[in-house]
Order: C-alpha cells, then sequence, then structure tokens
C-alpha cells in the first residue's frame, strides 16, 4: 500500500495551478496488473534541496487523484479522471489494462495530479482551499495543452510550482541496453517517416 499523509497543502499562489505532480508519457508496462505500485523519481529533486545528504527520492502515483491521458503511438485515445473513489490513477490504468475493448489501444499515459511528495516521497493529500477563477482556468488550459499537443500552440505549458516525477525502470521489466533502446527508437523514426 502506497505511503500517504492527510497534509493540508497551501493554497497556489498567483500564476500556479491546481496540479502539484505530473508525469508524461509513461510506458504501460508501468501498470503490471501484480502490484499497487507506479514509481517515478523526483525530476531535479537533489537540487532543490538545500542538503549534502538529499537523495533522489521514489514515489509511487497509484494512488494519486487528478487526470490521465492514455496514448498510442503518441496520439492521444482517452482522457480519464481518478479520484479517490475511484482508487487513484493506478487502479484506473490497471482497469484500462484489463478491460476488453481498452487493453490492446494504448501504450503510454501521462497523468497530472493535484498531491504532493513529502521529503520521503510520501504521497501528501490535497485539502481543497479557495482558489480564484484564474488559477482554475490556468490549470484547465495548460492540462488540455499537454494533453491535446494542439500544433498551434505556442506554449508548451509550464506547472508553476508543480514538481515533475520521471518515470522509474519497471521492476518487473528486463534490463534493455542502450544499444537496443537506440535500435527501437531508430525503427519507430524510420516508421513515422514511412508514414508521411
Amino acid at each position: 500500500m502506497p505511503k500517504t499523509s492527510d497534509h493540508e497543502n497551501e493554497a497556489p499562489t498567483m500564476g500556479q495551478t491546481l496540479i502539484q505532480s505530473y508525469g508524461e508519457y509513461w510506458s504501460k508496462d508501468a501498470v503490471d496488473g501484480k502490484n499497487t505500485e507506479i514509481l517515478g523519481h523526483r525530476r531535479g529533486y537533489k537540487k532543490t534541496v538545500k542538503s549534502p545528504t538529499a537523495k533522489e527520492k521514489v514515489c509511487n502515483v497509484w494512488e494519486q487523484r487528478g487526470i490521465y491521458a492514455l496514448y498510442k503511438d503518441f496520439k492521444l485515445i482517452y482522457v480519464g479522471l481518478a479520484s479517490s473513489s475511484s482508487g487513484g490513477i493506478g487502479s484506473r490504468l490497471q482497469s484500462h489494462c484489463t478491460n476488453r475493448r481498452m487493453k490492446d489501444r494504448w501504450d503510454s499515459f501521462s497523468w497530472f495530479g493535484i498531491d504532493s511528495y513529502g521529503t520521503n516521497g510520501e504521497l501528501k493529500r490535497y485539502v481543497a482551499t479557495k482558489v480564484d477563477e484564474s488559477t482554475i482556468a490556468r490549470t484547465l488550459e495548460l492540462v488540455a495543452i499537454l494533453v491535446a499537443d494542439p500544433p498551434m500552440n505556442r506554449s508548451q505549458g509550464k506547472f508553476k510550482g508543480a514538481e515533475r516525477i520521471v518515470q522509474a525502470p519497471s521492476r518487473t521489466s528486463e534490463n534493455i541496453s542502450i544499444a537496443d533502446q537506440l535500435a527501437d527508437i531508430k525503427k519507430v523514426l524510420i516508421e513515422i517517416k514511412e508514414s508521411q
């Protein structure tokens, strides 16, 4: 069971969004159906914590609440909501892995969470506070831009005050050499070029 703490997060300040942490284009392989972990590392965590003993902490995304998007070959195919009552993002993704209609139609996902992570990587629940209209509007705009990736938007979208979490290697996956990964990337690029 993921570690969580009921911690009252501070209300977003001017220019911030409701998104406290997020991950983009994670592999579907992270959701293996055997455990309740989808692990990530805090990007740049050691740089932001002013301590010589600071270590990069692993964060479990399983119970994160927010919005998620499913992709097939980087094309958006589904957007969903993950709440406490649905068991969080992990439970929703796991249901898409086992659903006959959905299981073979996606290969990666992005997530945008309202919960943050503590210094030890524990999930810190967001407690609703009064949020101004511009914060809500900016949050909706940035999530839409990052999920849909519209070609005419110049802004790639940045969640001010949010922490980006990068996917950790799956504990069940084989260790793949860099050469094999590069070969796979080359194949995908050739397929993309040929399809254009």
